[in-house]
């Protein structure tokens, strides 16, 4: 079944399953480095926000053979799990407020290559290859997040300017969001428990992300994050930007040499990163003395 097929059919047993309560309507957006998603928005009278789900990962499940059944069910399950999100903050009227939201802003870092359609509706802030662009972040968990992009069409609303966001997200995004760094052999327990340690692989890379570890990269724009990593281990380091989510740590005294890290990344890159993840094919370096990162 080709992928709009699929969707006109699910809308319609949607449709069905919720009896008409909940209009159903289709829903396209431009994500990160001008990916394209399309899903459904679940519209209500009484509710004030319309959750939004995407599709793709749905049909890719029911191309491996599930049944449509339980595509229906999970969808139903989905929406009656968001529509019970406690954070009184979502609702409309209270997003017309700036002051009820200006503790949940943050930043992130894009590519701005790739996003240039994106950053011509947004406000941002260039940094080096990269862009800095910012949300309403309506939850914090671990690998999964509820935000909102702010638009330019969001500081009209709020009836205020572009460094009022600035400086709130500068405030809130390392308290809200505190800096991980963890040695790659830690990282490799935690996600594989029966592996073994290995001396090979201590000391070597570094993962530099966020608590949440989603859209983690940004900790590189926290005050002071480099300068005191640089101090402890008293040498300068390259970084590799793996994804949005995180960002990889070499100590100069451990460096392959600099076509093998840039080779890394272009591998990283091609084959472990979705194209909505991508972050940046540079290699960055930080020196201690200038406490300067650059390309």
């Amino acid at each position: 079944m080709e992928y709009q097929v699929f969707l006109a059919n699910v809308k319609e047993r949607l449709k069905e399953e919720l009896h008409g309560q909940v209009r159903v309507e289709d829903y396209r957006t431009l994500k990160n480095n001008g990916e394209e998603q399309q899903g459904f928005v679940f519209q209500t009278e009484k509710e004030g926000i319309s959750p939004v789900i995407y599709m793709e990962e749905y049909y890719e499940r029911y191309l491996h053979g599930m049944e449509m059944e339980r595509v229906i069910d999970s969808l139903i399950n989905w929406y009656e799990h968001a529509r019970q999100i406690p954070d009184p903050v979502m609702e409309a009227e209270h997003l017309r407020d700036f002051e009820r939201i200006r503790k949940k802003i943050v930043y992130r870092i894009i590519n701005t290559e790739r996003n240039r359609k994106i950053l011509t509706q947004v406000p941002h802030l260039p940094y080096l290859d990269l862009s800095v662009v910012f949300y309403v972040q309506f939850s914090v968990q671990k690998y999964s997040a509820i935000s909102m992009l702010i638009t330019n069409g969001h500081l009209s609303l709020w009836g205020i300017a572009k460094e009022e966001i600035i400086q709130a997200a500068r405030w809130n995004t390392p308290r809200l969001l505190p800096a991980e760094i963890a040695d790659v052999q830690n990282l490799v327990l935690e996600m594989f428990p029966g592996y073994g340690r290995s001396e090979l692989l201590h000391g070597l890379m570094y993962v530099l992300t966020n608590m949440q570890r989603n859209y983690g990269a940004a900790v590189l724009l926290y005050p002071g994050l480099l300068e005191m990593i640089g101090e402890e281990w008293k040498e300068n380091f390259y970084i590799l930007p793996s994804s949005i989510h995180e960002v990889l740590l070499v100590p100069e005294s451990k460096n392959p040499g600099l076509s093998e890290l840039k080779e890394a990344v272009f591998s990283i890159n091609r084959t472990e990163v979705t194209k909505e993840e991508f972050l940046s094919d540079t290699v960055y370096y930080y020196n201690c003395r200038k406490k300067e990162l650059c390309m």
